[in-house]
Order: C-alpha cells, then structure tokens, then sequence
C-alpha cells in the first residue's frame, strides 16, 4: 500500500497498480539512445508483476496502530513481507522463468538494501534480529536465483539475454521502472536526477533528469520512450485527510467503501 499525502488529500495507491505501471515503462520503452529490451515479453511482465504477491495482502490492509492508517509498504515486518514476495515470485516464474528470475533479483536489491540500512547503524541502534533475517533471506534468493538461471541456461544455452551482463541490465532497468513509478505515486513530483539507468544490455548507463511542469506533468531528459508523450494513468482512493482508524476492519470497510479513481499522470520529452 502507497499512502500519498498531497496535504489538503490523501491517495491510497496499489502496488499492483503501481507495478503496472512499470509494465508499461517497459513496453513504451526504446527512443534513440535506449536499446529496446530483449526479451521484451518476458520483460514486461517481470516489470507488471514484480509486486504481485502484495495483492491478497491489500485486500485486507494491516493497521498501523501509532498512524491510525494502512501499514505502507516499506513498514511491513520482514517475515510478511518476504512471504508475499515469495507468493509473487513463483506466480511470476509459472508463467514465465525469466520474469520471476528478475522478480527475484529485484527482491535481492531490496533486501541489499535493508541489509546495508541495519549494518550501517551502531551497534545498539541495531535490531539484530530483523538483520540476521534479511542475511538469511539474501543466501536463500541467492540460491533461488542460481537454480532458476541454470535451468534457463540448460533450456536455451544460446539466449543472449541469459549472460550476467544482460541478466543485470535487465534487473537494473526493473529497478529503475520501479523507482520511476514509487516516485510520482508518493509525493508531489519533485525535480531528480535517476542515476546509472541502462542503455542497452551490456552495461552502459546515463542518467535521467525528472522534472515537474505541473502537479501531474513531468519531462525526462533524455527521453527514453518511444512515444512523444506516455499518459501514466494511476488508480486511487481518495481518503479524508484528517481520517484515522483504532480498529483495523473498520479501516478495511473505509477502503473498500471509497470508490476508486485515476490520477493522471504524463511523462514527456523536454522541449
């Protein structure tokens, strides 16, 4: 869940609905500079579906009990959160194993990232036992991720897309859609400078500048897709700013309850 708080509103966005968003990225992807991505299928849906295991879990959001609102994502304990992942990735690798290798690799970044955030604090500043869970989460995706790309290898030994190199361009430029993405869902847009974005699948990189012209227009430079302009429609509910909740299914029948609907969002090539 996505709690975006523009002051006067506050927008409850999915991340499902966020995550395809990110499909689209990747399928509108492919301007002059930006290699088209190979294999683009298998892109598309590792890119739409990398957050699909929070989908049973935003049918009935967990209280935050000192907000009084939905738990956000970054506020899950790292036991739920790795079991839901866990739900998206074999979803993911079912259907197609290259998009649940990189959901898989995508869930590995983030809990690089975790485990950089507990390391990085003094020692008794630490919470010891979210630590020792996220190494332990870091060697089984590991091990999860070197099973699924030896049975894609011995599958297609030849695949181009199936080197380290293409393999982390591939899950660099997830990283990137996926940031793009959280970045307008949850706040206002904001000038940003997205650094080491793939060009091609070899491992050149540029950085892209984000910058607001209006609350729901942005322009990158340079301008990767192959549209002039790709509309970027979000679903949301809109919630009372000043609501909060002690009682956790009475917070899930306020949702439920609040009809959904779209912020529009557009990126554009600068002019």
């Amino acid at each position: 869940m996505i709690i975006r708080d523009e002051g006067d509103t506050r927008h409850l966005i999915m991340q499902t609905d966020h995550a395809a968003l990110c499909g689209e990225f990747a399928k509108a992807w492919g301007a002059p500079g930006f290699s088209p991505l190979v294999p683009l299928a298998s892109m598309a849906k590792a890119c739409a579906e990398h957050d699909n295991g929070w989908y049973e879990w935003e049918q009935a959001p967990t209280l935050n009990e000192r907000t009084g609102l939905p738990v956000a994502f970054y506020e899950i304990g790292v036991d739920d959160h790795c079991a839901l992942y866990q739900r998206g990735i074999h979803r993911t690798h079912r259907d197609d194993a290259y998009a649940g290798l990189l959901v898989s690799r995508h869930l590995s970044r983030l809990y690089d990232l975790k485990n950089a955030h507990y390391s990085g604090r003094p020692v008794e500043q630490r919470n010891e036992s979210e630590h020792e869970k996220v190494v332990r989460y870091l060697d089984e995706l590991a091990e999860q991720q070197r099973t699924m790309l030896a049975d894609l290898r011995e599958a297609d030994p030849d695949a181009p897309h199936l080197t380290d190199a293409a393999v982390l361009a591939n899950s660099n430029m997830l990283w990137f859609y996926d940031a793009l993405s959280l970045f307008m869902c949850m706040r206002p847009l904001r000038k940003y400078d997205f650094e080491n974005v793939p060009t091609d699948d070899a491992g050149a990189v540029t950085s892209v500048r984000f910058a607001p012209v209006d609350a729901r227009t942005a322009t990158l430079d340079p301008y990767p897709f192959t549209t002039p302009s790709l509309a970027c429609p979000m679903p949301a509910r809109i919630l009372d700013p000043k609501a909060t909740y002690d009682d956790e299914k009475a917070m899930q029948r306020a949702i439920a309850e609040v009809p959904p609907t779209t912020i529009e969002f557009v990126l554009r090539a600068l002019d």
